[in-house]
């Protein structure tokens, strides 16, 4: 029977509907939210954000947190840029071929992993005599392009969403679900099949209509759209990702996208990129550690601006790339 063949999903983004799956996750209490397999986030265990220097220096200056849109995300696979992307065709419904899209959303990226390689060089370039050979100056060739470590906890951080973010804002902090590329491709098979059961299971006189009725009412939930923004492909799983979910539910504010669903939702996130929330940097950071490549001058020199500044917090010294020294004793018996 062509309803229990598997989903099928083309690369471009293009979904066949046969059938209906239900798909659903687990929402946990006071802002946490997770996926099924996945454990809620400790509200007191620390993570980390990995961020240029330059962007540090402006969010401590103008005290503000930036969240972004997922479609200023570069894995296209994302599934909130991925449904921006996607058609579905229904084959029994006359003209039943309509796009999707995810209610507005903007997220902020931190990370369980205290001390991870792959992330400080990703967020920090230090060209210098110890990073290349052939370089012969001791303090970094790309000042403005070195980075820093911030830590904190999802306690705090929903703390200052509750403080700075707008009434009707719907908070989430989880952590990432890492899954196979076929894993998403079909998971969004099946809500799609899931939404047009759930749509036909009505009688209308408009098939079309009552499936795009379904799918704002469905996709515009902020809880559905948190859950899918906690999957993400294998290729990242590296990272730790611990995800900072903003979605608003009112009319437009300043510099934010407002709330209902629209056919219209994807132009004008393009409008609308980013989100910024007002806090303050010395009740949410917990420590900053800078690159360690760094020499001691610059490292001293770069605590001093952050200070100027107003952060008040502590300095971390790190020792990820400190040259190691074993001492191995060993008794020989006679």
């Amino acid at each position: 029977m062509e309803g229990e063949k598997e989903p099928r999903c083309s690369g471009q983004g293009r979904i066949l509907v046969t059938g209906s799956v239900p798909w659903g996750g687990r929402v946990q209490l006071d802002g946490s939210i997770s996926v099924d397999g996945v454990d809620p986030v400790d509200p007191d265990v620390a993570v980390y954000r990995f961020i240029a220097l330059p962007y540090l220096k402006s969010m401590l200056q103008k005290r503000e947190l930036d969240f972004a849109s997922p479609e200023c995300w570069v894995d296209r696979f994302e599934l909130g840029v991925l449904l921006s992307r996607t058609s579905v065709t229904i084959n029994e419904v006359a003209d039943g071929t309509f796009p999707l899209h995810l209610a507005p959303a903007y997220v902020q990226c931190w990370s369980r992993s205290s001390q991870s390689d792959v992330l400080m060089r990703a967020y920090s370039r230090v060209v210098n005599s110890g990073t290349k050979k052939t370089c012969k100056s001791e303090r970094n060739r790309c000042p403005n392009e070195d980075g820093v470590r911030v830590r904190s906890t999802p306690r705090k951080l929903m703390s200052v969403l509750k403080e700075g973010s707008p009434t009707e804002t719907s908070c989430f902090i989880g952590a990432i679900e890492y899954v196979e590329q076929q894993f998403i491709e079909s998971n969004l098979s099946q809500i799609v099949r899931q939404i047009v059961a759930e749509a036909l299971g009505h009688e209308a006189n408009d098939h079309l209509q009552a499936i795009l009725a379904r799918a704002q009412e469905f996709l515009g939930e902020p809880k559905a759209s948190a859950r899918l923004l906690l999957l993400k492909r294998k290729a990242f799983e590296q990272e730790a990702e611990v995800r900072v979910i903003l979605i608003p539910r009112s009319r437009p504010l300043k510099k934010s996208l407002g709330g209902s669903w629209r056919s219209d939702v994807a132009r004008d996130r393009s409008k609308q990129p980013r989100m910024y929330i007002p806090f303050d940097p010395n009740k949410l950071f917990d420590e900053m550690t800078f690159d360690p490549r760094l020499r001691p001058v610059e490292l001293a020199e770069r605590k001093e601006s952050i200070t100027k500044l107003g952060y008040t917090g502590k300095f971390q010294d790190s020792n990820l790339y400190k040259p190691a020294h074993l001492w191995i004793q060993i008794t020989l018996k006679p």
